[in-house]
């Protein structure tokens, strides 16, 4: 490959790279602007719960060691009912109190009502109360 074409390819993936990270921003601004227009709260129904646990760990960067503490963080799998339709979605966390959290559970959802595909799940307005997952602010 000779060096023009080494420069065309590599401008070319870093293109690339950039359009698909605005892409993403734009995509996160969207959806925000969605919410503020005009948003419903509602229950949704935790599906499952999956844990994922990373051990103590030490690496090398340059010369020095450097520890990465243990980490355990949960997926939580949901689905909420709007209109008849069913919409499905999954929040990752690293909330401990989750470990607790079973199918059936519920966790408050907030959708957009121009587009209820469009969402947002809080793990962090759910407590425990009597044995029982209730939701607080």
């Amino acid at each position: 490959m000779s060096r023009k074409n080494w420069r065309i390819f590599v401008i070319s993936v870093v293109m690339v790279i950039v359009l698909f990270i605005l892409g993403l921003v734009l995509r996160m601004n969207y959806e925000e602007r969605e919410l503020e227009k005009g948003s419903c709260d509602i229950s949704g129904v935790v599906e499952k719960v999956t844990r994922h646990h990373t051990e103590e760990s030490t690496y090398r960067v340059n010369h020095r060691l450097v520890r990465r503490p243990a980490s355990t963080s949960y997926k939580v799998y949901y689905y909420y009912i709007v209109d008849g339709d069913t919409l499905r979605g999954n929040v990752s966390t690293t909330r401990p109190m989750l470990r607790r959290v079973g199918a059936g559970a519920r966790i408050p959802v907030t959708y957009a009502l121009s587009n209820p595909e469009i969402h947002r799940a809080h793990t962090d307005r759910m407590t425990v109360k009597g044995g029982h997952y209730v939701f607080g602010r």
